[in-house]
């Protein structure tokens, strides 16, 4: 689909390809016209990409090769670039971003500070968890029931990391999806074992 739409956008799909899979790329420069001819091979003019990589473009070579109209600064700049006009910014102002922060931008914002506080504290999580299930299980059963609701505000909290970025499921924690349900039955499991106690 990216390349389809890189095809649309009047830019060679095989330059798509290379920012998607590890593929070598070159390219050779016409001297006369300008024009960029692509090879999905080393055997261009420029080595655009070399084999076993996964093709990123700054923003000079974005340039060099023609996958960009030039390099923009500011707003401004860039709508001269794109041939606009007048242009709207869509979003609110935000402390610390020189443009609008749109919702869609907002959400990506919030997601990927809550990853980052979650990679942070995964170990507490697990400390906690462990923590108070082990109190709970030496606990006399009268104060049993304090530990097992920080140990299931704990687990809330490993569960909660996993919905809001599944990858960690399988690179923190090492576990298929199956696996993962599976261990969250197994703790809820001793959860209340701990609670009929």
């Amino acid at each position: 689909m990216m390349e389809k739409i890189s095809a649309r956008g009047k830019h060679d799909p095989q330059i798509m390809r290379a920012m998607q899979i590890m593929e070598p790329l070159s390219c050779t420069i016409d001297e006369q016209t300008g024009e960029v001819h692509w090879y999905q091979n080393l055997d261009g003019q420029y080595v655009v990409n070399p084999k076993e990589r996964i093709l990123t473009f700054n923003a000079t070579d974005a340039v060099k090769y023609k996958f960009a109209k030039g390099i923009a600064a500011t707003a401004d700049e860039v709508a001269k670039l794109m041939g606009y006009n007048e242009y709207v910014l869509v979003g609110k102002a935000t402390p610390g971003v020189s443009y609008p922060v749109s919702r869609a931008e907002e959400l990506q914002r919030d997601f990927r500070e809550r990853t980052f506080k979650d990679q942070q504290a995964t170990q507490t999580y697990f400390a906690e968890y462990q923590l108070s299930i082990q109190a709970a299980q030496s606990a006399a059963p009268a104060d049993r029931g304090k530990f097992v609701a920080k140990a299931r505000s704990a687990l809330d909290k490993i569960r909660g990391m996993v919905k809001n970025n599944p990858a960690f499921r399988l690179f923190v924690f090492g576990m298929s999806e199956q696996q993962f349900k599976d261990w969250l039955e197994r703790q809820e499991e001793l959860l209340r074992e701990l609670t009929r106690r």
